[in-house]
């Protein structure tokens, strides 16, 4: 957190718990006109992660068939998009948790702004 000022780094510290939270604020501050349900929140995280292993997926079709083509990497090919799935739907099914992680998540935002405002 090198050349972040010191208020900065002292609400950083003191409000955000995990890179997700991080994360979420980011994109929630791309839109800032938009009000953003809990679900939608928690599907904008769970999608980034499935679409994250599909890119990855791409990757290791391009190892397998153009720089090692001698190997066969099927089977890791198969298992990158079936534990993106699997994450994906876990995370769409788990809503209590989500819930839970998206409120904390507006308590930072709510936070952020009152940050903001002093510094105004």
């Amino acid at each position: 957190m090198d050349g972040l000022p010191d208020d900065v780094r002292k609400f950083l510290d003191a409000s955000i718990d995990s890179m997700e939270q991080l994360e979420t604020l980011r994109v929630l501050s791309e839109e800032k006109g938009r009000e953003w349900r809990v679900q939608e929140i928690a599907r904008q995280f769970w999608c980034g992660i499935f679409f994250v292993t599909m890119a990855l997926e791409n990757g290791v079709l391009f190892v397998d068939v153009i720089l090692v083509p001698h190997i066969d990497l099927s089977d890791i090919r198969r298992a990158v998009p079936l534990t993106g799935l699997c994450l994906l739907l876990y995370g769409l099914i788990c809503e209590v948790k989500q819930k839970q992680f998206c409120l904390a998540v507006c308590r930072t935002k709510r936070r952020l702004h009152q940050h903001s405002a002093r510094r105004q």
